[in-house]
């Protein structure tokens, strides 16, 4: 080993990982889940460091961790060469990233360090293949795209199904979540998404394949992002509209199809086949045909230039009205706590005619989102070799950059920074689910909905929907 390997081997640098964007609020419920975590007294003997632009309060973060990391102010291109020279892994929880994650990603690739993130930003995830891909995945630099609830755990669900039953026909995620209220960046994420993009990009939200994944069968109208409600096909009285993910899964869940194709081309061991005619949807779950057609009429996205500039207008406009949620907050832990849940069901079918399902539960999808960035970050870090990073790097996936290891077993063994109750789970079935644990689960989703929404346009409203991260108060 020369000295140039031995400084890119875990441990070789100052640090095993940096989380960058800190103090957001997403980065630090990611502190708070690694802090946890590393706190333990099994834990691993990882460096760390929280990194971003304001020292004053990443000390405060800090001082207020355990486990003890490190502060790393990072606020131009040369600060941020140096944070990724300084470490295996860097977190990157700093959005909007169509304006802010260019430079980090660029870093990690000259500096050979690994990246993940919890983007859902189509744009500017096609930007880094175009400008990435090749150089990363020639280096055996994983850089990982979508790493938090908006893709990982379909994305993850998709896998396991491929494993278990081979080539697909189809498969379809119902999927039912509650919570009180997003967060402030996610909000300015979108609005800088149609700000920054340019006319040629907005076929990359109208083009399914945009990441890629085109099956042998061509184009089928089926594979199009849906715009209206719709009663599911498989399960009675079940309905169907797209949501805020649905356009970024159908597109990453596609990438991973093509990325495990050239995979299973260059015959590389037990590398799963997702299926040469595979039909990808993505479709939150409803009891109530009004309920599904109030989210489909809130989901659309811009098909012209003139509805791109209405969306983006629009945002705008709510941004300087006070109307979104100010970035760097989101709802408190008690609340999240209360009204948060996941319970999602990814089912498949086999080109055999075979069927299986995936069940996937959880707490508050944004406390689901650190869990699921910091088992990635933990895999990166200790199973290099069961993940072949040298050969499989790349603008990745979680479910490719993750084939091979226990990611699964990571981000269920310990719930959101250790506080009982708060825990993910991903069970394996053979067959449909039943109708009636469907059913079932769709009307507690829709009933938590009203019950929030009561709630949120009472007089006393939701006090605790907009709060500062635990880690900064």
């Amino acid at each position: 080993m020369d000295f140039d390997d031995l400084d890119d081997a875990v441990g070789g640098r100052a640090f095993h990982l940096v989380v960058y964007g800190a103090t957001g609020y997403t980065g630090c419920l990611i502190c708070e889940h690694l802090d946890a975590l590393l706190s333990l007294p099994d834990a691993p003997p990882y460096r760390w460091a929280v990194a971003g632009r304001n020292k004053k309060k990443l000390d405060k973060l800090a001082s207020k961790c355990k486990s003890s990391p490190e502060v790393i102010v990072a606020c131009d291109r040369e600060s941020l060469e140096a944070m990724a020279e300084s470490c295996s892994v860097v977190v990157n929880a700093a959005g909007p990233y169509i304006l802010s994650g260019t430079t980090v990603v660029k870093a990690c690739v000259e500096k050979k360090t690994h990246y993940i993130d919890v983007t859902g930003e189509l744009v500017w995830m096609r930007r880094m293949i175009d400008y990435h891909h090749k150089t990363a995945k020639e280096l055996g630099i994983m850089i990982i795209h979508a790493a938090g609830v908006m893709c990982a755990p379909e994305d993850l669900g998709l896998y396991l199904l491929a494993k278990k039953l081979g080539p697909l026909a189809k498969f379809q995620l119902y999927q039912m979540e509650g919570g009180v209220a997003g967060t402030g960046g996610s909000f300015l994420s979108g609005y800088a998404g149609y700000e920054d993009m340019t006319s040629p990009e907005l076929e990359i939200l109208i083009d399914p394949f945009s990441l890629g994944g085109v099956r042998k069968v061509g184009r089928r109208k089926e594979d199009e992002d849906p715009e209206d409600a719709v009663m599911d096909q498989i399960f009675p009285d079940i309905w169907l509209a797209p949501g805020h993910s649905t356009a970024c899964a159908h597109r990453v869940l596609r990438r991973s199809c093509e990325l495990f194709d050239a995979d299973v081309a260059a015959k590389m061991e037990a590398a799963p086949s997702y299926g040469e005619q595979i039909l990808i949807t993505s479709r939150y779950a409803f009891s109530r045909e009004s309920a599904a057609r109030q989210r489909a009429a809130t989901n659309k996205e811009p098909r012209d230039i003139k509805g791109l500039m209405k969306h983006a207008e629009t945002m705008k406009k709510a941004l300087e009205r006070g109307q979104a949620i100010p970035p760097g907050y989101g709802p408190n832990r008690k609340e999240r706590g209360e009204e948060g849940f996941m319970n999602w069901f990814a089912v498949a079918q086999g080109e055999s005619g075979e069927w299986a399902h995936v069940r996937i539960t959880g707490p508050d999808a944004l406390e689901a989102t650190a869990m699921c960035i910091v088992a990635g970050a933990f895999v990166l870090l200790d199973e290099a070799d069961q993940i072949n990073q040298k050969d499989r790097g790349g603008v990745l996936t979680p479910a490719y950059a993750f084939h091979g290891s226990t990611f699964v077993d990571r981000v269920t063994s310990k719930p959101f920074a250790g506080i009982p109750g708060r825990d993910m789970r991903f069970s394996v079935h053979d067959g449909k689910p039943e109708l009636d644990a469907l059913q079932k689960a769709a009307k507690e989703c829709d009933a938590k909905a009203d019950a929030v929404f009561a709630r949120s346009t009472s007089k006393e409203g939701i006090p605790g929907a907009v709060d500062v991260p635990d880690l900064l108060k």
